[in-house]
């Protein structure tokens, strides 16, 4: 997960310059936009991090980078959650059937395919889900059907052993495996 470039620099490793961890050390250890620094946290010193360093881990440095990383995530995720709890979705999720449960008559067309297509509102990280199809034919079929993106002729899914029975609405769940 990225962190927002605006939490760069934001919390500093140490402003210590101790000889003693020299080796690995970063070039903008000492830089914090915050002016908070990880070894100046209550409770917590090099000393501290160095001796809680295991046998083949990695050296000081990279374990501060490490926990510096993790609190920007952290963070991060906790500002979206607040922002998510506070102002909540701009557009409500939609669950529901799309389509009539009528017909009053065939359609007739002049190819091998017929279709449906469905456009969301261009949001970036949305998600369609499918979990069945309803079918209502005047006729007794089995058939096979193709998702496709309008980019590309290539189908993104094939669902074969669509069900129709004459005059009435067939019901062909997906679950527990949705398209």
């Amino acid at each position: 997960m990225k962190t927002l470039i605006c939490l760069e620099d934001i919390i500093g490793l140490s402003r210590n310059p101790c000889p003693c961890y020299e080796d690995g050390r970063p070039t903008n250890y000492n830089e914090s936009k915050s002016g908070l620094f990880l070894d100046e946290l209550d409770g917590l010193e090099l000393k501290m991090i160095d001796a809680d360093i295991e046998c083949g881990e990695d050296d000081i440095w990279q374990k501060m980078i490490k926990a510096v990383d993790n609190a920007k995530i952290n963070y991060r995720s906790d500002v979206l959650k607040c922002i998510g709890d506070t102002a909540g979705a701009k557009r409500k999720a939609f669950y529901g059937v799309i389509g009539l449960t009528e017909w009053n008559q065939s359609i007739v067309v002049g190819t091998d395919y017929i279709g449906v297509k469905l456009s969301g509102c261009n949001i970036k990280g949305a998600e369609f889900t499918l979990n069945g199809i309803n079918t209502l034919m005047d006729t007794t079929a089995t058939f096979t059907i193709e998702v496709y993106n309008i980019l590309s002729p290539t189908p993104l899914l094939t669902k074969p052993s669509i069900n129709a029975v004459a005059n009435q609405i067939t019901e062909n769940n997906f679950l527990p495996d949705p398209l």
